[in-house]
């Protein structure tokens, strides 16, 4: 037996993420589940890992009588996360090690990029919040450092992904 899987979207969908998690458990229910589990696409805990996202369950759990909905821990925070990023490290090769993520700006919501950062021999950038990727850059070159290595800490390509593809050329 499979597991029944569904996707949801938090943002940009004509349906609020609470309805989809109602039809999808709703289908899920016919099928003879009992228990609905939501797994946070997200790579760190801010606002719509903490906030967001548990609103839009409680909302979905209102309307589904005798289904249970739970949330499970963030992808980010998957044990095994370390070690990709770590593999990914030592495929790039030498050179000093730039982990970019996007950054909060919750107090203390950077702490655990900077901590990857540091287990993997790097340093920190961020793309919407300081320590920026320009001043990282400056500053490694500014200590010598000839050869940088930049480790985009991103579920998916997109938009900020090309641009920072761009800004590292530059």
């Amino acid at each position: 037996v499979f597991p029944l899987v569904g996707t949801g979207c938090l943002e940009l969908s004509p349906v609020p993420l609470h309805q989809q998690i109602i039809d999808f458990s709703r289908r899920a229910a016919a099928a003879g589940v009992k228990t609905i589990r939501v797994v946070p696409l997200f790579l760190l805990k801010g606002v719509h890992v903490m906030e967001d996202i548990p609103h839009e369950i409680e909302q979905a759990q209102e309307a589904l009588a005798g289904l249970t909905v739970e949330v499970c821990p963030d992808l980010g925070s998957h044990p095994k996360l370390r070690q990709v990023l770590q593999s990914k490290r030592r495929v790039a090769g030498d050179g000093a090690l730039l982990l970019l993520a996007h950054g909060s700006r919750r107090p203390g919501g950077n702490a655990k990029i900077h901590s990857l950062a540091e287990a993997l021999g790097g340093t920190a950038a961020f793309w919407a919040v300081a320590p920026k990727l320009e001043d990282q850059v400056i500053q490694l070159m500014q200590a010598g450092r000839q050869q940088l290595i930049v480790l985009p800490y991103f579920l998916f390509p997109g938009k900020i992904t090309d641009a920072i593809t761009h800004a590292a050329e530059e």
